[in-house]
């Protein structure tokens, strides 16, 4: 697997474990959550984002535009899932 892969996997999970500290998930679920969304969200970043903005994502060595951008889909990710589970904590 090249090296921009893992680091992009990493790098997603490392933000969700991340926001999963920043929002006080409760139960070991709702992190495996946030780690599961960052992890799906830089790998969408990083093949959709990434080739509109800076070009395909290179098949070997690294590629920081695609670990920039797959960042942002990761954080973007993770936004829409924390804004959904405070709406869920304020329904009766």
């Amino acid at each position: 697997m090249p090296l921009t892969w893992i680091l992009l996997l990493l790098a997603g999970a490392l933000l969700g474990w991340l926001v999963s500290v920043m929002v006080a998930s409760s139960t070991p679920r709702e992190v495996l959550t946030m780690v599961g969304l960052g992890i799906v969200g830089a790998v969408l970043g990083a093949l959709l984002v990434t080739p509109i903005l800076a070009g395909p994502v290179e098949p070997t060595g690294f590629s920081l535009p695609a670990l920039l951008l797959s960042l942002l889909g990761a954080i973007l990710l993770l936004a829409a899932g924390v804004l959904l589970r405070r709406l869920d904590l304020r329904r009766p």
